[in-house]
């Protein structure tokens, strides 16, 4: 029986309670009962799958450009008002705390307003990318009680301008390989670039290919948090390092050597 479905039927049980006053026993086991199941709600990830990983979530804009021509950027633009507009609808309940959201504790609660947060964060920066400011949402609360703007901007960033959630993704990717091959930590030994993101990344750029500055937001994620798997921009999260490895793995490299 779903969980919610089972603490919904244990509440129901302790308001007829209060209505026809059974014996002190009967109510404290139900609300044994209910405390247990409220207990292993916690224990449980179905917040998670009430608003999605992170990672479904990307996935979900990548979905979307696949059918969108995204290079353009009216399209993008409405690819990510499509994404912003489902974040909205999916938090609401969260945000006022119905359903499920109601008998999270707050360590539950906090964990999935700060993934919501993050997701927002990544569709604001995205608007900016192409020259859009999102008006009037600051966090995940105002998105949901609050009307937003979406103003187009004089420019854009001309590097990852119109770039898809797949070719980030790959630049990512790329680095991620470099970091395990210790390419990288080879080339945080030349002086002249070690501490400059910006001359890094041309470098990568002149063999990698891309734009000169399309590797730098990534590596400053990688500086700023290098032992964090949450960061959408960070190279060196828990599962693009597993692909990393699976490719060098199937390009006949022992990663014991690494």
């Amino acid at each position: 029986m779903d969980r919610l479905k089972q603490i919904n039927e244990l509440v129901e049980r302790l308001g007829f309670f209060d209505l026809f006053e059974p014996d002190t026993a009967t109510r404290k086991n139900v609300e044994k009962d209910l405390s247990e199941q409220i207990e292993l709600l916690n224990k449980e990830d179905q917040w998670i799958e009430e608003l999605g990983s992170m990672e479904s979530f990307l996935d979900s804009i990548e979905e979307l450009e696949d059918n969108y021509s995204t290079h353009n950027g009216t399209n993008k633009k409405k690819v990510l008002k499509i994404v912003l507009d489902q974040l909205k609808h999916q938090s609401v309940d969260m945000i006022e705390k119905t359903g499920l959201w109601e008998y999270f504790n707050e360590e539950n609660y906090k964990l999935a307003y700060d993934l919501q947060n993050e997701k927002l964060e990544y569709l604001t920066d995205s608007f900016r990318e192409i020259g859009v400011f999102c008006q009037g949402v600051e966090d995940i609360h105002d998105l949901v009680t609050k009307d937003y703007e979406l103003v187009k901007l004089g420019s854009s960033n001309s590097s990852l301008n119109h770039l898809t959630e797949e070719e980030k993704r790959s630049n990512k990717l790329k680095l991620a390989i470099l970091f395990k091959l210790g390419i990288m930590d080879h080339l945080k030994k030349i002086d002249s670039i070690k501490n400059n993101d910006s001359a890094m990344s041309r470098v990568l750029a002149s063999f990698l290919g891309g734009k000169k500055d399309s590797y730098q937001p990534y590596l400053s994620a990688a500086k700023n948090n290098p032992k964090t798997s949450s960061s959408q921009n960070n190279p060196l999260s828990d599962k693009l390092i597993e692909e990393a490895e699976t490719i060098l793995e199937k390009a006949g490299v022992n990663l014991n050597d690494l």
